[in-house]
């Protein structure tokens, strides 16, 4: 099993404009703020699910937070039982007629998150253990917000054993003390020792990301929505049996890959982009065209996280765009470390998009040299 520390999953970034906490950790690994290759990010969070096999192998209720655990919640899950449960918390306002418990990321630029609890009792019925999933663990706050939550709705769950598995784990004694006594143990990657990122990030002098801007004779490159579609029949926001939402990604994404073949000979560079919380589908399909091998393929993803960009010297993020978010027009969204491509294709689940909802994306991807865009829906 591979092993990770400290200087393979952490970047320290400033976050813009944030008054609760000024730095970010960037996992250089985890598809969302920088690309990297698909093969190498899956490898990293199926060795955390190969960690939670040893701990908790009965587990058949895995819930990862949105934004950024959600690719490696499904990965995690995978490693499991086959007819484990997945579903991750959102921010995404869908399913108004389903039941829905609300809690807070009190550090966000965006707090307000909320996990469908439909079926909440029945899945609890079928395991004696169940899993949170979250990238990082600073305080353990957010994390005891929706446990709680949750106990209060369902007095079940205080019976069944409760993991909090991370990525990188850096809560205190004091805040491991405050789990275990709720009854939560721990599970991570990189178990790292308190820090200090706040100081870290205050050094960096940083700026905003800017809309993308082209001039009157920068060519936009050409963008063509497929007719083929990654069609999972199943949302993890409402809750899926992950087995089948594995094989149906994997499924999906083989036939895209070989229908994309032909037009992507001449490419030698290539984007599988994400969008927001569907990250996972585009993992699955940037590892199926890099076993093609025909070129060379990164993966990451749009997100809500506003970051401050910096030329200087170790600093992660440098460069970055302000868009229009796919899923909501009054929603700002960013992209981050655009490389220079010969393809991108942005695969997504926002609902009625239309050719201009895409403009900015296009914009973007032009400035870094981009020919050809091809758009993949996820349903």
């Amino acid at each position: 099993m591979t092993t990770y520390c400290e200087a393979d999953l952490v970047c320290i970034a400033k976050r813009y404009n944030n008054s609760k906490r000024n730095y970010l950790i960037v996992n250089p690994l985890q598809a969302k703020h920088i690309p990297v290759s698909p093969e190498r990010s899956l490898a990293m969070m199926e060795t955390l699910g190969r960690i939670l096999v040893e701990e908790a192998p009965s587990t058949k209720l895995l819930i990862g937070f949105a934004e950024t655990a959600t690719a490696l919640g499904a990965a995690v899950a995978n490693c499991l039982d086959q007819n484990c449960i997945y579903i991750h918390t959102t921010r995404e306002n869908r399913e108004k007629n389903t039941s829905w418990a609300c809690f807070s990321e009190e550090h966000s630029h965006a707090t307000a998150q909320k996990i469908c609890v439909e079926k909440f009792n029945e899945w609890l019925e079928e395991t004696t253990h169940v899993i949170f999933l979250d990238d990082e663990l600073t305080t353990g706050k957010t994390l005891l917000n929706i446990i709680s939550e949750l106990k209060k709705m369902f007095p079940q769950l205080q019976e069944k054993r409760i993991t909090a598995a991370s990525l990188i784990n850096r809560l205190s004694a004091e805040n491991l003390a405050k789990l275990a006594e709720n009854g939560v143990s721990c599970a991570s990657l990189v178990y790292i020792d308190r820090s200090d990122y706040e100081q870290k990030a205050e050094q960096y002098a940083v700026c905003a990301p800017q809309r993308p801007m082209l001039s009157n004779t920068a060519p936009l490159c050409s963008l063509t929505i497929l007719p083929e579609t990654m069609e999972l029949g199943a949302d993890p926001r409402l809750g899926v049996k992950i087995g089948i939402y594995h094989e149906k990604c994997v499924t999906c994404a083989r036939k895209l890959a070989v229908s994309l073949r032909k037009r992507l000979e001449h490419s030698n560079k290539v984007l599988v982009l994400g969008t927001e919380e569907c990250m996972y589908p585009a993992l699955i399909l940037g590892r199926e065209l890099e076993k093609l091998g025909a070129a060379q393929v990164r993966c990451h993803a749009t997100t809500r996280s506003p970051i401050g960009i910096s030329n200087e010297s170790s600093y992660p993020i440098t460069q970055g765009f302000e868009l229009t978010s796919l899923y909501e027009a009054e929603r700002t969204t960013y992209i981050y470390n655009l490389e220079q491509y010969d393809t991108a294709i942005i695969v997504s689940d926002a609902e009625d998009l239309q050719d201009a909802d895409l403009k900015d994306l296009q914009a973007a991807l032009s400035l870094n040299g981009c020919g050809q865009i091809f758009y993949v829906k996820v349903r």
